[in-house]
């Protein structure tokens, strides 16, 4: 999917993951460019408690730097 951002603005990307059962997402080999890392959340679907077992969302948050293009 294209994604465009401003330089400043903040990509979030939301996965289904369910770490206790060994699913979920990390950025592996992510060069960084007109992007960084800002950060990696798990977060509830429903009740907002994150219990043992129960699915969640990943939500990586990247931030746009600098004008161009990257993949991730």
């Amino acid at each position: 999917k294209l994604v465009r951002a401003t330089v400043g603005n903040l990509v979030r990307i939301t996965l289904e993951s369910n770490p206790s059962t060994g699913y979920n997402w990390e950025l592996r080999d992510f060069e960084f460019g007109t992007a960084v890392f800002n950060s990696s959340d798990l977060v509830a679907r429903k009740d907002g408690n994150v219990l043992f077992g129960t699915p969640g969302d990943t939500v990586i948050t990247l931030q746009a730097v600098q004008p161009g293009e990257q993949d991730i």
